[in-house]
């Protein structure tokens, strides 16, 4: 994750279980990985303020443009492109080979904040490790903090 881009970059394999039609992966297979993205790029783009797992992913839009091949490795880009009332993400992301051909591409809204779960527990605790780096959390959330 690039704190100053706001962009998290990773890898993804589409295994045996994403297969749809013989060979290929499911449509949703590489929706379910964009929705994915959006949500971990707008835990980390809401500052060191919010803990993960606090923020909801509330639209995803994908575009299915190539099919992947089962086994696949694809690169998967996630940016914050725009921020709105310091809370509403509007994240791009996609799905990209090494030659840099697009298999899929999803314009997505996250709401920073928002926590869905009340529980007390270990992964209430979590903190975010950025390579060789804790990023301390707190439970609130400050709005304009990152």
């Amino acid at each position: 994750y690039n704190s100053d881009e706001r962009t998290l970059v990773g890898m993804v394999h589409f295994g045996e279980n994403c297969e749809s039609h013989r060979g290929l992966c499911h449509g949703g297979s590489m929706t379910s990985v964009m929705d994915d993205v959006c949500g971990h790029v707008a835990f980390l783009a809401s500052g060191s303020h919010a803990k993960p797992w606090r923020g909801a992913t509330v639209q995803v839009d994908v575009k299915l443009k190539k099919p992947i091949r089962i086994g696949q490795w694809l690169k998967i880009t996630g940016k914050v492109v725009r921020i709105e009332r310091k809370r509403k993400l509007y994240i791009f992301g996609e799905l990209s080979d090494k030659n840099g051909n697009v298999y899929a591409e999803m314009n997505g809204i996250s709401i920073c904040g928002v926590d869905l779960s009340n529980m007390d527990d270990a992964v209430s605790k979590r903190q975010w490790v950025v390579g060789d780096k804790c990023i301390k959390t707190t439970s609130t959330y400050t709005p304009g903090s990152g």
